[in-house]
């Protein structure tokens, strides 16, 4: 997220393009980042054995990782409180919605998550965060009915899910 809330994600995204790594939105191929989550996979198919392609993506996995860490270390001693801002707006965004689009509720839960990961929020409940991502897409909020219902009922439904989780967290 602070590789992405610094604008540096574009340039990452060309380097790994050109080292054969194909970067994808949360939804895989020919989507957008939504709540700055990401996947990488290898582009090409021919050449590479399947141990030598793993042992790339984790090599520039812990390589992205690092600099996460590192631009989050810089967030928090130059911007430190307009990233405090940033996310506890979301958080209360979140705790008090009663219609939110799931492009929006992610991009939410990820500032939270952060805030998690960096300290702000120190519930453990916060730990699931990312299985709350996907609880509240419109397919998983769909299938756990018994009927089929409206865009906006789902934004409303997602809301309350999203309200019940958090309940019981302090900010």
């Amino acid at each position: 997220p602070c590789i992405t809330m610094t604008g540096n994600i574009n340039p990452l995204i060309e380097a790994l393009r050109k080292i054969g790594l194909t970067v994808r939105g949360f939804h895989g191929e020919g989507t957008e980042a939504s709540g700055n989550l990401y996947q990488i996979s290898n582009q090409t198919t021919l050449g590479d054995t399947e141990e030598e392609i793993i042992n790339k993506l984790n090599k520039i996995i812990y390589q992205i990782v690092t600099r996460e860490r590192n631009t989050r270390k810089y967030l928090l001693n130059k911007k430190g409180i307009e990233l405090e801002d940033k996310t506890f707006r979301s958080f209360g965004i979140l705790k008090n919605s009663r219609l939110i689009s799931s492009q929006e509720a992610i991009n939410h839960l990820s500032n939270v998550k952060l805030a998690y990961d960096i300290g702000y929020l120190v519930n453990p409940k916060l730990k699931g965060i990312v299985k709350l991502m996907v609880d509240i897409l419109p397919a998983t909020i769909q299938k756990n009915l018994t009927e089929e219902i409206s865009k906006e009922e789902r934004d409303k439904r997602r809301a309350e899910i999203i309200r019940n989780y958090f309940q019981d967290v302090e900010g």
